[in-house]
C-alpha cells in the first residue's frame, strides 16, 4: 500500500498548484493522498505513523479541505492517538472533528464505535467532554 500512495503521490505533485484546491472537484491532490495515508496508517492500527502524516499537513493544506474531509482527517487522527495511546488527545481531536463537520461525527457509526470505546477505557480529564459527545451522538439514554 505504501507504495500505491507513492506513485498517487507522485502524479498529484505533476497536477498544477490550483489543482489542490480541488478546484476541479478531483479531489486527487497531495494533500488528499495524505488523508489516505493516514487512513492507511489507522487501519493497519499504525497510529503513531498515522499521527505523524497527519501533523505534516500544514494549517493552509488543511484550510483548502472542503469541511466534511477537514472532519474525516480529524477523526482518523482521533483514531491514530487513540492506537498511540494518546486517549485525551483524541477526545479533543474528535471534539474538534465535530466542530468541523457535526453530521460527519455523529451520524458515522465508526466515529460513534470510538466514542463508545473512550467511555468503556476512559479519558482521563477529558471524560465529561467525552460525556456530553457520547449525548449527542446518542449513545447515551
Amino acid at each position: 500500500m505504501p507504495d500505491l500512495l507513492d506513485q498517487a503521490d507522485e502524479h498529484a505533485t505533476q497536477l498544477p498548484a490550483e489543482a489542490d484546491g480541488n478546484a476541479l472537484f478531483t479531489a486527487f491532490t497531495s494533500t488528499n493522498v495524505a488523508l489516505y495515508r493516514v487512513a492507511t496508517h489507522v487501519k493497519l492500527y499504525e497510529g503513531a505513523a498515522g499521527a505523524a502524516v497527519a501533523q505534516a499537513i500544514t494549517a493552509d493544506e488543511r484550510a483548502a479541505l472542503p469541511r466534511e474531509r477537514r472532519a474525516h482527517l480529524l477523526t482518523d487522527l482521533a483514531h491514530a492517538y487513540t492506537q498511540a495511546g494518546q486517549r485525551e488527545k483524541a477526545v479533543d481531536t474528535l471534539l474538534d472533528a465535530e466542530r468541523e463537520a457535526p453530521e460527519e461525527v455523529l451520524g458515522r457509526p465508526r466515529t460513534q464505535q470510538l466514542v463508545q470505546n473512550f467511555r468503556l477505557l476512559g479519558a482521563g480529564s477529558s471524560e465529561g467532554r467525552l460525556r456530553a459527545l457520547a449525548e449527542r451522538c446518542g449513545l447515551l439514554t
